[in-house]
């Protein structure tokens, strides 16, 4: 009787039972059946496929590291306090680097093993010098770009931005600080009387679009938008400007003859006209929109006063259909959708 390794009926056991499920790749589960050591791993040499990868990438980061600190050393010294805190900025989360090639030093006196010191030291050099190169490839890329953005932790232009608008003017425009000053409902208020029309929702309608661009005027983006005035001034003292004028501006939508306090986002329309001529700030342009939002949002709803006097809709130029969107249909549905909530 025919005798075979434990392995290989274990092998051929799999294989039967495979086949009979997958009858088209039975020749593949025999393949493996009869010949498992063509399909064995070599555990040793993947072991020192891993621990050549791990020195290589190890001393490929502690190179390009070390590149940044000498460019910054050399060209941007003035900037910072002292050598010390290029190094310790540069060289911050690079432990697991030095750790490694630390146990390979330790390893190789420890056993007394050093190999081939041409091969030891020309393999991770040659890697770690291709691991740079990439780095700096990737690097110049719109991914690299767009994912440093969500990464800066509130350094981005789009968080900048969404700080400057809610602190230069949000914030100044909108709560009640009972001073003489009134805040957004109580101009709403007084416009309603003064005009003899009612807004339904007393809040500011704040479009953020995620093209950047945005018309002076509400009117000009549908012609179901009617310009119908302006709510009473608020005056501030603004670093050394004495009685700096803040207003918002009433408009009407046809043809429900819907009346609503909105306006757009200027911030973004300031950044689309900076970054025209700059094709890698276009490329990031939805990812600072998307950071400009959700900061705005949180800042918002941070401060009690302001957080039932705002709303923020984000919108395209064009719909998913290649239609020009109909701006006046999307402050409709955002009232009703308030009205409704402050109904339940």
């Amino acid at each position: 009787m025919l005798t075979m390794p434990f392995d290989s009926r274990v092998s051929l056991f799999l294989a039967v039972a495979w086949s009979r499920e997958y009858s088209g790749n039975c020749l593949f589960f025999r393949l493996i059946a009869w010949k498992p050591h063509i399909f064995r791993f070599q555990m040793q040499g993947v072991i020192n496929l891993l621990n050549s990868s791990a020195i290589s990438l190890a001393f490929g980061d502690i190179l390009w590291r070390g590149i940044h600190f000498a460019f910054e050393t050399v060209y941007h010294r003035e900037r910072y306090n002292g050598i010390l805190q290029v190094a310790q900025l540069v060289f911050t989360r690079s432990s697991w680097s030095f750790s490694i090639l630390g146990l390979k030093l330790f390893w190789s006196f420890y056993t007394g093993n050093f190999g081939n010191p041409c091969e030891e030291i020309y393999k991770p050099v040659l890697f770690g010098l291709l691991y740079c190169f990439f780095r700096w490839h990737y690097e110049g890329s719109p991914l690299a770009n767009m994912r440093s953005l969500r990464t800066l932790r509130g350094l981005d232009c789009g968080t900048n931005m969404a700080y400057s608008f809610f602190h230069g003017y949000l914030n100044i425009i909108l709560p009640n600080r009972g001073d003489a000053n009134m805040g957004l409902v109580e101009r709403i208020e007084i416009f309603e009387s003064n005009e003899g029309i009612e807004i339904p929702v007393k809040k500011l309608f704040l479009l953020i679009p995620n093209d950047l661009y945005f018309p002076p005027r509400l009117s000009d983006m549908s012609d179901d938008i009617v310009m119908i005035g302006r709510l009473e001034y608020t005056l501030r003292d603004r670093a050394g400007i004495t009685g700096r004028q803040y207003t918002n501006t009433v408009y009407q939508l046809l043809p429900q003859k819907i009346y609503v306090v909105a306006e757009g986002a200027t911030p973004l329309l300031t950044f689309l006209e900076s970054c025209r001529q700059d094709e890698i700030t276009n490329s990031c342009s939805r990812e600072v929109v998307a950071k400009f939002h959700q900061t705005l949002e949180r800042l918002l709803n941070s401060v009690p006063e302001c957080r039932d006097t705002f709303v923020l809709i984000p919108f395209s130029e064009k719909t998913s259909s290649g239609e020009p969107t109909n701006v006046a249909k999307l402050l409709s549905d955002a009232i009703r959708k308030q009205l409704y909530l402050k109904a339940a």
